[in-house]
């Protein structure tokens, strides 16, 4: 069930979202969904044993991808 609402949170952020992405205005890294963490601090992604925020979720025609916050 938590696989589900994760990917149905997922589906959902990238087509509220898709509308404001431009080509090359994010960096896009795609990921397996299980590298996504929900937090009640926010949504986050793991690569490489890092923890890093996540601006954007997104889905498009090559897969699952996230946009790390810019600092």
């Amino acid at each position: 069930m938590k696989k589900v609402l994760i990917l149905l949170f997922i589906f959902m952020t990238g087509f509220l979202t898709s509308s404001f992405l431009t080509a090359g205005s994010l960096e896009k890294i795609y990921v397996s969904p299980s590298e996504i963490i929900l937090k009640e601090e926010g949504v986050f992604f793991l690569e490489s044993d890092t923890i890093i925020p996540v601006s954007q979720i997104g889905y498009d025609e090559e897969g699952l991808y996230v946009c790390p916050e810019i600092s």
